[in-house]
């Protein structure tokens, strides 16, 4: 993204997580990488794999907003 370094993404996840554990909040942190990967992968065929691997709707339109969109 412009005007951002990679050092801004660590430091709102750490504080993502201070935050959570103060708050003993249970959680889940994923990291995708999306440089090239997603580029390859056909999406149509993704959200079938992971329908089929039993992923909730939920998450799958998580992950569709994260590689339709920047």
């Amino acid at each position: 993204m412009p005007n951002r370094q990679i050092i801004d993404n660590v430091i709102i996840v750490r504080k993502v997580v201070h935050s959570s554990m103060l708050r003993k909040e249970k959680g889940l942190i994923i990291k995708l990488d999306m440089a090239n990967s997603f580029e390859r992968v056909s999406h149509p065929y993704l959200m079938v794999v992971l329908q089929k691997l039993g992923f909730s709707r939920d998450i799958m339109e998580v992950i569709q907003a994260c590689i339709s969109t920047p």
